[in-house]
């Protein structure tokens, strides 16, 4: 192994509802990865689909074969069904442990333009987004308990 791979859940609740976010060091998500996921959280909490987001690193060092697909299959080799029952299998835990360790925090949201670091690889005189969005959680007394950064 040369680097560790996560899936980090952050579960959001209030009393109207909750929403459960989970970044993943892998290629993609597939429906079926999904849907996995989503089946398995079910049979220890309530989660509806519209509460969940499920979303990848894109990393292209995490593992392969985890779909069937034949797109997938040319990128992420076989398919191991094993290897997709463990990844789903530890997702799915982390998600159930994120909501049972749930404690009060308070959330900030900010966002800037950043010039000059990223680029359109596909066209040249491409659009770019440069807007990097940051939503910062903290618990109780200012202490940090999880930053979600979005940047293409």
């Amino acid at each position: 192994m040369h680097d560790p791979l996560y899936a980090r859940a952050l579960v959001l609740k209030q009393p109207r509802g909750q929403v459960v976010l989970v970044s993943c060091d892998l290629m993609g998500v597939t429906s079926e990865l999904y849907n996995a996921i989503l089946t398995k959280v079910r049979r220890k909490m309530p989660l509806k689909r519209s509460e969940f987001v499920l979303f990848a690193t894109h990393t292209h060092s995490g593992a392969g074969g985890l779909s069937d697909r034949f797109a997938m299959r040319l990128v992420g080799g076989r398919f191991r069904p094993k290897l997709f029952a463990a990844v789903t299998d530890k997702i799915s835990a982390a998600i159930v442990e994120a909501a049972q360790r749930a404690e009060p925090a308070t959330l900030a949201y900010g966002g800037v333009e950043v010039e000059a670091i990223n680029k359109n690889r596909g066209h040249s005189n491409g659009a770019v987004d440069r807007g990097l969005k940051v939503l910062r959680i903290e618990r109780e007394k200012g202490r940090p308990l999880a930053w979600l950064v979005n940047f293409g």
